[in-house]
């Protein structure tokens, strides 16, 4: 599913490019319930051997739009490295994550 997508932005060339970003674009879903409500809803093959992708930015009349990819029906994945099999707690790129690196946050 893509989110933030502009309602303009939201016709099959535009999910046929952002299809083939995430690998091999097959189909849009057809149902404008979806198409005019908060996502656009694409079906793409891919190789999940490589990271997911979180999103993108999408250039329209001078303007950059930034697009988020929410995937459906995946295996356990990991937020940190976007690889499939693992989760945070087990993920190696994590270890690489220092206290230094974040500075704490106020309520």
């Amino acid at each position: 599913m893509i989110y933030d997508l502009p309602l303009t932005l939201r016709s099959g060339t535009i999910a046929k490019r952002l299809g083939y970003i995430l690998g091999n674009f097959e189909e849009m879903d057809k149902k404008d319930v979806h198409r005019n409500g908060k996502f656009l809803r694409i079906k793409v093959k891919m190789n999940l051997k490589n990271p997911l992708k979180r999103g993108t930015v999408v250039r329209f009349k001078e303007k950059a739009h930034k697009v988020f990819f929410k995937y459906e029906r995946l295996p356990t994945f990991c937020f940190i490295c976007g690889r499939l099999w693992h989760q945070l707690k087990d993920c190696e790129a994590s270890c690489d994550l220092c206290d230094e690196e974040y500075e704490e946050l106020e309520e």
